[in-house]
Formats: structure tokens, C-alpha cells, sequence
């Protein structure tokens, strides 16, 4: 049921421990955290876990059927005897298009709340990019991307069964503001809306051309590693040109089933999502022109674990960049 799980059962600080888990429509992310001194900035990723749902996939059916609700219940009772090693974890847990678009969702997410011991919640789109746009300012290095004052900056995640696009401005150093957010019901799941609509949502946010952009979805991550396997580049690469992006979309359809398997091993697990990931990027390239897309690994999971923090620990903090905290495995 599930492609990946690193897991180190410790019996650590209780007091600093820290559970996230996002229910998306491809899957299920659960992560486990633990800091042994606030004041070092020092977070340990010590269980990361991915279930592969595909809540998402429901052949026109507006109705998550019974043997993935149970998929889903089985998931999140995993997840809970692993939290049960730890005394007083701070945990939070939230649903995106996976549950907002079923109309069983609500049941669904009562039932795993009472599983979890914890309110799975419902979001919004605008609270998912939010998150999102959280997540990256608080734990990512902004200063590799050589921002201007007032430049504009485009965070895109592309999800399962949606697509969040944020605006921001680059206010200083330690502030990228988040002017505005929308979402759209495309996805890399079969059947959500035609890739097209994304092109509406870009005329909308009013989008400028070369805006500079940060990829923060498994797409542009698959993307990446496999460019990264096809060139032999520095693992630690975090950037994608226009160029390297049209190249591996090109390719990918130029292969056989059999060369496409090994093309895409850097990205096993969401092989059977990469096809309309690379339609939507295309599509995005086309539209904004960037020189460049940073791709971020981090997420909206890592914007619920900011929040944590925050409340926790750094009581001022608003949505900033440079926050000094860091994530390790």
C-alpha cells in the first residue's frame, strides 16, 4: 500500500516531538519530527512515510469507494500505533482536493479523526497554497535566488487532483509577502479538469512574463532527479532551466515503454503520474516563460509543522523567509 517509510522508533524529548500528516489525492504523507534543542534550530526528520492512495482516481465517480476508504483507515492506524511510542506528540493533520471534491469526504475524515485522535480538517484551496507558501518561506534558503525588491515570485504546486499558484512579492530579506493564491481542479490523476484550465487560473493572478517560479510538487521534483540521473549532475542541484524542462518532456515521448521505465527510475513511484505532470509544466512554461524554476522540497506538511513551531517557540514570527531552522534526515 505504500512505496516508501523510513522509520526510527526512539523514545526522545516528548515535549519535542512533532507529527504532520497531509492526505492528498495521490497519497498519504505522514511525517514524524523531533528536536532535541530549540535553541540550535535543529529539527530530525526521524519518520517519513507515504502511503499511495490515489484517492483521487474514482473513474467519474464523485464517491470515494469502500476498499480505499479502508486503504485510507488502515493508513492512518499505522500511523497512530506509531505515535503511540511517543508521550504528548504535537501533531496536525489535514485533507486537500482528495476530500474536498468526495461526497463521502466528510465521513471519511471524521472517521480517520476518531483513528488518529486528532481532527483530520477539510481545507480550502487558499489555506492549502498558504501552507504551502509557509512551509517554503520558513524552511527554504531564499538567498540562492538573488531576489529584487518588489520582484515577483510564483510558488506552484501541483497536486494530485488540484493546482495552487501564489503571488508574492519580495518585500526584503526576511519577508516574502503573500500577495494572493488560486486553485484549480487540475491534477496528475486521471480524470480532473482538462491541463488547458490552468492557463485561465495564470489570466487571472495576472501573471508577468520571466516571473521567477518555485516548484514545490513531486512533478517538479520527478522532473528534476530525472534530469539530474540523465546528465550525472551534482545531486545537490536545485534548479531546472526552461531548457532541461522541454528536454526531458521531449524524450519521455520519444521512448519505448521499456526505455520510459528506465528514463524514469529517479521517479519509480509516481511513473504513472508523469505523463500529465509534464503536460500541465509544459503548459506553464509556455505561459510565464521563466528563465528558471527552483525546485523546493518543501511543502504543505512542512507549513503545518511552521506553524507548530511557531506557536511553540517563536511566538512573533509571521510568514517569513530565513527563519534559521532546519529540517535534517
Amino acid at each position: 500500500m505504500y512505496s516508501s517509510k523510513r522509520e526510527m522508533t526512539q523514545n526522545l524529548i516528548s515535549k519535542s516531538t512533532f507529527g504532520v500528516v497531509d492526505l492528498g489525492s495521490a497519497a498519504l504523507r505522514f511525517d514524524l519530527y523531533q528536536i532535541p534543542d530549540n535553541k540550535l534550530k535543529i529539527i530530525n526528520l526521524i519518520n517519513n512515510t507515504r502511503y499511495l492512495l490515489r484517492l483521487g482516481n474514482r473513474d467519474g465517480n464523485t464517491e470515494i469507494n469502500t476498499k480505499k476508504v479502508e486503504n485510507t483507515q488502515n493508513a492512518c492506524k499505522e500511523i497512530r500505533k506509531i505515535l503511540d511510542q511517543y508521550a504528548n506528540v504535537k501533531f496536525s493533520s489535514v485533507a486537500t482536493e482528495s476530500l474536498r471534491a468526495a461526497i463521502n469526504g466528510n465521513l471519511i475524515s471524521q472517521s480517520c479523526s476518531e483513528i488518529l485522535k486528532t481532527d483530520l480538517n477539510i481545507i480550502s484551496p487558499s489555506e492549502e497554497a498558504r501552507l504551502t507558501s509557509l512551509g517554503i518561506c520558513f524552511f527554504e534558503k531564499m538567498d540562492s535566488l538573488n531576489l529584487k525588491l518588489g520582484e515577483e515570485v510564483l510558488f506552484i504546486d501541483i497536486g494530485g487532483g488540484s493546482t495552487e499558484i501564489s503571488k508574492h512579492i519580495y518585500v526584503n530579506k526576511n519577508n516574502l509577502s503573500l500577495e494572493t493564491s488560486i486553485s484549480t481542479n487540475v491534477g496528475v490523476l486521471e480524470g480532473g479538469s482538462d491541463p488547458e484550465a490552468i492557463l485561465e487560473l495564470i489570466k487571472k493572478l495576472n501573471i508577468k512574463k520571466n516571473s521567477k517560479i518555485i516548484g514545490s510538487s513531486g512533478t517538479f521534483r520527478s522532473i528534476l532527479e530525472i534530469h539530474k540521473n540523465l546528465k550525472k549532475l551534482n545531486p545537490n542541484l536545485n534548479y531546472l532551466s526552461s531548457e532541461d524542462i522541454e528536454e526531458i518532456i521531449y524524450l519521455s515521448k520519444k521512448l519505448t515503454k521499456e526505455e520510459y521505465i528506465i528514463f524514469t527510475e529517479p521517479a519509480a513511484n509516481r511513473r504513472d503520474l508523469l505523463p500529465k505532470g509534464f503536460e500541465i509544466v509544459r503548459l506553464l512554461l509556455n505561459e510565464i516563460n521563466p528563465h528558471n524554476i527552483y525546485v523546493s522540497k518543501f511543502s504543505l506538511r512542512h507549513g503545518l509543522l511552521a506553524e507548530m513551531i511557531m506557536s511553540e517557540y517563536d511566538h512573533q514570527a509571521k510568514q517569513i523567509t530565513n527563519s534559521g531552522w532546519e529540517i535534517c534526515n
